[in-house]
């Protein structure tokens, strides 16, 4: 993985897992536990977007590709919909955590270019 991917995607978690340890001192375990599930599946989800695009643009595998799409498709999207479907984890904080990983790779990534420009 890239670097400037890798520390996007770090400097996101810092500020999720906080996020999520400020939830859970509020005595809210389900609504951490479901804002982290969520911040990580769209976590996955952004590295095999990235993986995607570099193995159809920068190595055309057809085999990697196939691959990736295996593992994103079915597994990741059957997989959230078996979570919000169980009900476990209030929605809300599902669609919290993807808001707040969607954010933070956004301004993180933001931050980033911001820099390089410089």
């Amino acid at each position: 993985m890239d670097l400037k991917i890798r520390n996007i995607i770090l400097w996101s978690w810092v500020v999720i897992i906080a996020l999520a340890a400020g939830i859970a001192g509020f005595g809210k375990w389900y609504w951490s536990a479901g804002f982290l599930l969520a911040a990580g599946w769209v976590c996955v989800n952004f590295i095999l977007t990235v993986a995607l695009i570099k193995q159809a643009l920068i190595r055309r595998s057809k085999q990697g590709i196939y691959l990736i799409i295996l593992v994103k498709f079915p597994v990741l999207y059957v997989g959230g919909f078996y979570v919000l479907g169980m009900k476990v984890f209030p929605v809300a904080s599902v669609l919290a955590g993807i808001t707040a990983m969607f954010g933070m790779l956004f301004i993180t990534g933001v931050q980033k270019l911001w820099t390089l420009q410089r």
